[in-house]
């Protein structure tokens, strides 16, 4: 979704990326599974440029939540600390 840190760069951008490993479901519930997320944003403003998600579990639907904030120019934090998404494991 959006640009990669290389395009950013090749923009003139001044971007920063991060890339972190979490999992498919919560870890313990059955079937859980290995997710990695990479999100790029402009530094200074925290725009959202872009974002990568590779899984075997759900990678593609969370990704996307991130393509109306890539379009949007969502600082980051919004997705880190204000958005609500719906999550509801089987209890």
């Amino acid at each position: 979704v959006g640009i990669g840190l290389s395009e950013a760069a090749a923009a003139g951008l001044d971007a920063v990326a991060t890339t972190i490993r979490h999992w498919s479901r919560t870890r313990s519930y059955p079937g859980s599974q290995p997710l990695w997320v990479r999100l790029v944003a402009e530094r200074g403003s925290g725009r959202l440029l872009g974002g990568q998600l590779v899984g075997a579990e759900g990678a593609a639907l969370r990704s996307d939540v991130l393509v109306p904030l890539v379009q949007a120019g969502t600082p980051v934090r919004v997705l880190a600390e204000d958005m609500d998404l719906l999550y509801n494991p089987p209890v």
